[in-house]
Parts: C-alpha cells; structure tokens; sequence
C-alpha cells in the first residue's frame, strides 16, 4: 500500500539534497525582502514591516507585561530596536517571529528594570531628617550611607 501511494508524493527537496522524514519543511518569508530593504535604510520598506509585525509584537508585549506598566512606552523601544537589529538578523528565522523574539526581550527588560527599581526604592525608603555629622558614625554606618548615595544617583541617572 505503501509503495502505491509513495508515487504520488513528492519527495520534500530543499538545495541540499532530499530532506529526512522529521525535517522541518522551509516556508517562504514573505517580508524578508522589505526586511532586507529596511535594513539597508529604506524608510517605507521599515515602515510597511512595522505595519506588518506590529499587531503581533504589541500581543506578546501586552502579556509579558499586563495592564500594570506603560506599554505603549515599552512597545516603541520594542519596534525601534526591532528596526536596529535588522542589519544583523541573519535569516536562521521568519522575520515576524524575529520581531515577536525582540518585543518579548524587550518586554522582560523592561519588567526587570521596574522590579529593580522598586527594590532600590524599598532599600532607600529611610526619611533623612537631617545629616548626621560622620565623627560619630560607625564604618559600617557609612558604608550604608554611601551604598544609598550610589542608588539614589543611580535611581536618578534612570530618570
């Protein structure tokens, strides 16, 4: 039965040679040539792909990060490093799943970078009511004073 059959199914061929049975089979990306004019700076080409992969980068953007942050903040970083990085995408994959892999990074980041900053907040959460004089102080005591000077600059640089 098998050998019937095996006359009306063409062999799955790509360059290299006759590909095995678990092999998966290579579909044609139809937005690998506005990605490689965008990469070579054509701004409508850039344009038409955001148009493209945008609904779909904005999905996974809006379930990493849920209604809690400012998505659409996060959703323009994620685009325009999707646009930066095209230079360097080497094709191992679809475009659009590329620009869901970069919205999904960049979504993550962003959640760490606001984790991050409340934790700083919470470990500088001490009012200072005035500044003590250092003669007094315990090392200790001031290398705590000095790790708050570093976040709260760092918590500042951030602004």
């Amino acid at each position: 039965m098998l050998r019937r059959m095996s006359r009306f199914v063409k062999p799955l061929v790509r360059d290299s040679g006759p590909v095995s049975a678990g092999a998966p089979l290579e579909r044609p990306d139809e937005l690998r040539g506005l990605a490689l004019a965008a990469a070579r700076g054509d701004a409508g080409a850039a344009a038409s792909l955001v148009i493209h992969v945008g609904s779909s980068m904005l999905i996974v953007v809006r379930k990493v990060l849920g209604r809690s942050m400012d998505v659409h903040d996060v959703m323009q970083d994620a685009v325009i490093g999707f646009i930066e990085g095209l230079p360097t995408f080497r094709g191992d994959s679809t475009v659009a799943h590329y620009a869901k892999r970069v919205a999904l990074l960049t979504a993550l980041a962003a959640r760490r970078r606001v984790r991050h900053r409340a934790q700083l907040v919470e470990m500088v959460d001490e009012p200072v009511d005035e500044i003590p004089d250092d003669a007094d102080r315990s090392p200790l005591d001031l290398a705590l004073a000095a790790r708050r000077r570093v976040l709260v600059s760092r918590l500042l640089d951030e602004l």
